[in-house]
């Protein structure tokens, strides 16, 4: 057997501090970058770092556009629809047509009250003056009474409160019998109220009342007309006139608070 010489010693330590020497950079590799990445290869970066075919100028970068990102919304969101714009013949065609106004309305539609129709078995009596001779005026074939005797007696009237409603937002009417004289040349005006009318159709009894006594004169100029009462309260009867063998007599009655009334007298 070959007996180990110094040199043997000295090859034996040198492969010994090879082998260590490998062992510590391997751990000590290792140990640093764990998690090293492999290195990347941009294959584009190099194309494009490359000179061209013909060597005279280095290929420009291309760059791709930028894309838009649109936020995601909700589940729930909801997105408004944007406001349809109106077609102008569509909207022509939508349109109600346009009303006709009704025709004016005669004078006497415009006078005759409301809750008068001549139709009412109440005021039927006085017709011709609620749908006439009050907005139209005397007719023309009416014969004035000048002989005031001829006034006297038993009359029936309608009072007419407020038909246009210039002062309220409703009109009444009265229904009485009237008696006219003439005392030591005065007038005497006996009024006995019967009912009281409302539009709504109210009626009041007033038939029980006492009867109320007015006294007064003729009107001047020509003495064809009368009035009876105080300043507050006054009836005023301006024509008695004779119609297809009726007298009738028209006038006013003046209150104190002031709203418009209307007389008118008929018999037989």
């Amino acid at each position: 057997m070959r007996k180990f010489g110094a040199f043997d010693v000295i090859l034996a330590v040198l492969l010994v501090a090879g082998i260590a020497a490998n062992v510590y950079v391997y751990v000590f590799y290792n140990k640093e970058t764990p998690n090293a990445a492999p290195p990347i290869n941009d294959s584009r970066a190099a194309t494009d770092e490359s000179p061209t075919g013909d060597g005279d100028a280095p290929r420009q970068t291309e760059t791709a556009p930028a894309q838009s990102v649109t936020p995601e919304q909700p589940a729930n969101a909801t997105t408004p629809s944007p406001a349809a714009t109106p077609n102008p013949q569509e909207t022509a065609t939508t349109q109600p047509p346009t009303e006709t106004p009704p025709p004016e309305p005669t004078p006497a539609e415009q006078t005759t009250p409301a809750g008068f129709p001549s139709g009412d078995p109440a005021t039927a009596a006085f017709a011709w003056f609620i749908d006439g001779v009050r907005a139209s005026g005397l007719p023309g074939d009416a014969v004035i009474i000048t002989d005031m005797s001829e006034i006297f007696g038993d009359w029936k009237m309608i009072l007419l409160i407020d038909p246009d409603h210039v002062a309220y937002h409703e009109s009444s009417y009265m229904l009485a019998n009237v008696n006219l004289d003439e005392i030591g040349g005065a007038i005497m005006m006996e009024v006995q109220k019967l009912t009281m009318v409302d539009e709504d159709g109210y009626t009041q009894d007033l038939s029980h009342a006492d009867t109320d006594l007015y006294w007064g004169e003729y009107l001047p100029p020509n003495y064809t007309g009368i009035y009876a009462g105080e300043s507050w309260y006054r009836f005023t009867i301006t024509d008695f006139y004779t119609k297809d063998g009726k007298q009738y007599g028209i006038g006013t009655n003046d209150v104190q608070s002031g709203e418009p009334c209307y007389i008118a007298l008929a018999r037989p």
